[in-house]
């Protein structure tokens, strides 16, 4: 086993998960914004014509469109963020099933493990679940810690 194994994964799993809300929340903030300009936008183009109103018009799409990416790039950041949370999670799972693999075999004892070799070992935890990426706009945790009872 590595000593990688034996240490935690540095990672803010709460902290993660809070990032990811408030993006989606500013990603959805940034569309209302962008909904009211563009019909207070179409309230003025009524009332208005020439080349300035052709500019306003330009300058107004590209603004619109400009907010909506804006927007999907605050929700993907968001969404990777979530990514991050499983993938740290379910690093430290893995590390935490390596560290009580390590403890269990270092315990048997010298006759359990001449048994083991010819019938094979059944004394192993489990291997944790895979936890899904949270998804938004909730990003609940999908699961949390392994927990193994040679490791309390």
């Amino acid at each position: 086993m590595s000593s990688a194994d034996w240490t935690d994964v540095r990672f803010d799993y709460d902290g993660s998960l809070e990032l990811a809300r408030r993006l989606w929340q500013l990603a959805d903030h940034v569309l209302s914004a962008a909904t009211a300009r563009d019909q207070a936008a179409l309230d003025a183009l009524d009332e208005w014509a020439g080349p300035l109103c052709d500019e306003f018009r330009a300058r107004n799409e590209r603004e619109a469109h400009d907010l909506h990416r804006i927007s999907a790039e605050l929700r993907a950041t968001a969404a990777g963020w979530a990514g991050a949370w499983a993938h740290a999670i379910n690093l430290q799972n893995r590390r935490l099933f390596a560290r009580a693999c390590s403890i269990v075999r270092d315990r048997r004892s010298l006759v359990s493990r001449a048994w083991g070799a010819v019938v094979g070992h059944h004394d192993l935890p489990p291997e944790p679940y895979e936890r899904a990426v949270p998804v938004g706009p909730a990003f609940a945790p999908t699961g949390g810690f392994a927990h193994y009872s040679v490791l309390s």
